[in-house]
């Protein structure tokens, strides 16, 4: 595969930052990957991991910024024949900020399945809306956009409506829909606590048959109580 073009692409877009560095990337099979050896310094770019605060959106803005941008990338990407199939992978690299040692700095690895069904827009948006999440929550942060729902009684129908419909962004649109969600999301440093409600979002997306049915047991069991 050719990597200089690859690599020009990225450059031309200035989005090589977000993803494992040219001069030390290599593809193996199918995934552009990194030596075991490589460790990210916190001067060398990246996707910007902030927690959000009101009252400084300036972090918010550049963690929107970066993501949107890589989504961006994979988006020019795909337009290329050899690229077509093109998602980030399930591999990531992270540094700290020098600016903000709370935050992260994240760097993309790269997969370009042989399988032909990630040609299609709306599969690969919903795999790479995956591996965000995923790392996200790796990186020891938690997404509460659009809203952080709590565990109340009162908000488990708003739960339910959320979770069986896993995916909030227009899917539709593909990448485009994904790369208008990433210009929007918010971060927050991740408990202990934010593991749950990671991974049981995470289930509903997967199963969608076990959440319907988890669904309706729930629904009853509202019934019953009132």
């Amino acid at each position: 595969m050719n990597e200089p073009n690859l690599c020009g692409i990225l450059k031309k877009l200035s989005a090589d930052q977000y993803f494992f560095p040219c001069e030390y990337a290599s593809w193996k099979k199918n995934k552009y990957k990194l030596p075991k050896s490589y460790k990210l310094t916190p001067d060398v770019g990246g996707i910007r991991f902030h927690e959000y605060s009101p009252n400084n959106p300036e972090i918010e803005r550049a963690c929107q910024y970066d993501l949107a941008n890589a989504v961006h990338a994979l988006i020019v990407l795909r337009k290329k024949p050899e690229y077509k199939a093109i998602v980030f992978s399930k591999e990531f690299i992270q540094g700290i900020q020098n600016n903000n040692p709370s935050g992260k700095r994240i760097k993309f690895g790269l997969e370009n399945p042989k399988s032909i069904k990630y040609e299609d827009d709306i599969v690969a948006a919903k795999n790479s809306y995956r591996t965000i999440r995923r790392t996200i929550s790796r990186s020891g942060f938690k997404l509460v956009h659009p809203e952080k729902i709590s565990a109340s009684p009162s908000n488990i129908l708003k739960f339910i409506k959320k979770t069986v419909e896993p995916y909030p962004f227009d899917y539709r649109q593909g990448l485009t829909g994904l790369q208008d969600w990433a210009y929007n999301i918010k971060l927050r440093k991740k408990t202990t606590g934010g593991y749950s409600y990671y991974y049981l979002s995470l289930y509903y997306s997967l199963c969608p048959i076990v959440s319907k049915i988890i669904t309706i047991i729930l629904l009853i069991s509202l019934i019953l109580l009132l």
